[in-house]
């Protein structure tokens, strides 16, 4: 009898030992199997009503774009919500803001990285306007959004230069682009919009690039002064150029996407000229979530920004006889060597930089 006892008492042990280890083994291979890599990492937004400000959350969304603004009149806007794969990040940020409403959802365009979890948006949560450009587009993730938003009986109101949005009296929401009706480039329909608040003000570009911007500073110059610059398609170097920093004058960048994307963003002539022009950076990538605060005079992050320095500056470099860029010693551009000048020189004299020897 005591010997059975010794038996059962051995076998419960065993299976005990073989459940908790069995256990660990199943949780740390799950851990494996879905490293934090995959996807972005859900932040709270961190925005809070009932203080007066206007409040601006760059969400991390990982390679993509969106953007929560809470007025000072508590209403809400939403501008892009990442690709599909954020669907989580950006409901916990909402959800986080106890937001039931978004009063205004802008789609800047029909790319996946921008509309990707739109459609959990609308189907989940009351919308009361929707702005979108006027732009065909046949992906299954714009025809699912468009499909979502009929279901619901909703119409979409086009998104065109020259409008504006009414949502808070104490706001100015300005439509600067797109300009034209129609381009060869689906970035360049891109929505261009700026909020103001008091003497604060907020320029938020999408992916448009140079044509739609230039487009759109032509049409209306004075309207591109801001303090905070959401720069275009996550730091390509097709979003920025000097002149548009000079029409903008920015005391802050934003940079949203994700880390160590395939993209290589952002580009290495865009850090190079938010270094030229001492402009404090912040990055989604590096830093997540990024909340800027506005009382309408002075504006506050919840991150530290940093000054980039031009690591170019002062370096030698080369340009052929009739290229409009400039090289890095060793390009295979250069073919048959070039006429050496400072980097300053090269700026000076318009040229750009070789995107082969100038890209991180």
């Amino acid at each position: 009898m005591k010997y059975c006892k010794r038996v059962l008492l051995l076998l419960l042990a065993i299976l005990a030992a073989i459940s908790f280890w069995g256990c660990e083994f199943i949780s740390q291979t799950a851990r494996e199997s879905h490293p934090a890599s995959q996807a972005p990492v859900s932040q709270a937004a961190g925005i809070t009503f009932g203080n007066g400000k206007l409040e601006v959350a760059f969400l991390d969304v990982g390679q993509g774009d969106s953007i929560l603004l809470k007025t000072p009149g508590d209403k809400v806007m939403l501008i892009d919500a990442g690709e599909s794969t954020a669907r989580q990040a950006v409901k916990e940020a909402l959800d986080s803001s106890g937001i039931e409403r978004i009063d205004v959802l802008i789609a800047t365009h029909p790319d996946s990285d921008h509309i990707g979890s739109m459609q959990m948006v609308v189907e989940n949560y009351e919308i009361g306007e929707i702005y979108m450009p006027k732009v065909n587009h046949t992906t299954k993730t714009y025809q699912n959004l468009l499909q979502a938003i009929s279901d619901k009986g909703m119409k979409i109101k086009a998104a065109r230069a020259g409008k504006s949005i009414a949502i808070d009296d104490a706001l100015q929401v300005e439509i600067l682009g797109p300009v034209s009706e129609e381009y060869s480039n689906t970035n360049n329909y891109s929505v261009i919009c700026r909020v103001t608040y008091g003497d604060t003000r907020f320029l938020f570009l999408g992916d448009a690039e140079h044509e739609a911007q230039e487009e759109a500073m032509a049409a209306a110059p004075e309207s591109f002064r801001a303090d905070v610059l959401k720069l275009a398609h996550h730091g390509s170097s097709n979003g920025i150029s000097a002149e548009l920093l000079e029409a903008v004058q920015p005391r802050y960048g934003v940079i949203s996407c994700g880390a160590d994307n395939s993209y290589g963003h952002p580009h290495r002539e865009t850090l190079d000229l938010l270094a030229k022009y001492r402009i404090e950076t912040f990055r989604t990538d590096k830093l997540g979530t990024i909340v800027a605060a506005s009382d309408g005079e002075t504006i506050t992050f919840n991150k530290t920004g940093e000054i980039l320095e031009d690591i170019y500056g002062g370096q030698t470099v080369y340009k052929t006889r009739t290229g409009k860029t400039y090289h890095r010693e060793g390009c295979s551009s250069l073919s048959g060597g070039g006429t050496p000048l400072t980097i300053e020189q090269a700026r000076e004299a318009g040229l750009t930089p070789c995107k082969k020897c100038f890209t991180s």
